[in-house]
């Protein structure tokens, strides 16, 4: 099972804490629709997480 959360929330604490916990993804609402959507579909067949590119940006 694959957790994708869809959230408001973009802060570091935030984003640590939906890792710990396993999420896979992570999806702002603020985002264009089709990052959800690409999220949706890429998660689950990549075997990858899927965050956009300003979480990604976070945790590098």
């Amino acid at each position: 099972m694959y957790v994708l959360v869809y959230t408001m929330h973009d802060r570091e604490a935030i984003l640590l804490e939906i890792l710990r916990v396993g999420a896979r993804g992570q999806v702002l609402k603020s985002d264009n629709a089709s990052e959800l959507i690409a999220a949706a579909v890429e998660l689950p067949s990549a075997h990858e997480p899927y965050f956009v590119s300003g979480i990604s940006q976070m945790l590098l």
